[in-house]
């Protein structure tokens, strides 16, 4: 079996801000709760990061619905 690693990236929550444009944890937070935005992995006691395909897949999700496609 062959894995892509681009695939397993792990970002961090400065990064998903800069991806998404939030200004603020609480947004993504908020987001995850209400809208689906995809949930953290567990990286240790006090450590999160996100899967960068699923931040990206959300984000080509929000422009498909704003644009009239079907997600």
């Amino acid at each position: 079996m062959t894995t892509d690693l681009r695939a397993l990236q792990l970002i961090d929550i400065n990064s998903v801000k800069k991806l998404t444009d939030f200004k603020s944890t609480t947004s993504i937070y908020t987001k995850m709760r209400e809208e689906g935005f995809p949930k953290p992995i567990s990286c240790g006691t006090r450590t999160k990061r996100w899967l960068a395909t699923e931040v990206a897949q959300w984000i080509d999700e929000r422009i498909a619905q704003s644009r009239g496609a079907p997600a």
